[in-house]
This record gives C-alpha cells, sequence and structure tokens, in this order.
C-alpha cells in the first residue's frame, strides 16, 4: 500500500461565515463543512515560504489531499488525527487554493499552503 492509497493524517474544513455578534458588530462563526478528511500536513520549505512573503502572506505548511478540498482562503483546517493517532487538535488558515502537485511521489495531491492559526477554529 502506497501513502497515496491512504495519507496519514485526518482533518476537519470549517468555512468561515460572517455574522452579527449581540452587540451588533460582526463575527467569523466557523462552519463545519467537512470531517475525517484524510490529509498529510508537511512543513513548508524555504522556496515556498520566500514565494508567499513576496506575496505579503506568511505560510508555516502545506496540507496534502487525494481529491481537491474545494476550499478558498475562507477556510480553516483542523488536523484532528495523525498516523490513526487522536492528537491535540491543530488549527491552521488556509492562504492559498489547492492545486495540483506531482512532487509528492508517483501520483497527483492536491496542495493548499496553510499558516498556523492565530486563534482557534470550533
Amino acid at each position: 500500500m502506497s501513502l497515496l492509497d491512504e495519507l496519514p493524517n485526518r482533518c476537519s474544513i470549517y468555512r468561515k461565515v460572517r455574522t452579527v455578534d449581540g452587540m451588533s458588530g460582526n463575527i467569523d462563526t466557523p462552519v463545519l463543512e467537512q470531517s475525517n478528511v484524510e490529509c498529510w500536513r508537511q512543513s513548508a520549505n524555504s522556496s515556498e515560504v520566500t514565494i508567499f512573503q513576496k506575496q505579503d502572506i506568511t505560510v508555516s505548511c502545506k496540507i496534502y489531499f487525494s481529491e481537491n478540498p474545494q476550499v478558498t482562503e475562507q477556510h480553516s483546517i483542523v488536523i484532528t488525527k495523525m498516523n490513526g493517532e487522536a492528537v491535540t487538535e491543530e488549527f491552521y488558515d488556509v492562504v492559498s487554493y489547492a492545486v495540483p502537485d506531482a512532487g509528492a511521489g508517483l501520483g497527483v495531491l492536491y496542495r493548499v499552503m496553510v499558516n498556523t492559526s492565530t486563534g482557534r477554529t470550533n
């Protein structure tokens, strides 16, 4: 069984929806769109960090998916399991659309660039 057959991590994907709070201010409320999605989180390499820094965007990681997760910058990804084991949830803000990436081995995975979230998603 290859890595591409079963990615080692699991995540939940949330979309941020702008709502009005009790004091008539705006707040981003997370809405769960997908759960238990297979993924593979990797640290961003220095060239990826540099490319995004030139656009004034901070990235810390990339998350691979076997299928296009249909995410935008309005989404957050929460890693819930690593290698089949539950972990302290890791929260990431999406900073790029999913793009096909053949650099992950002998197949194509969809890569999403993310940054460590400064606030919890849920």
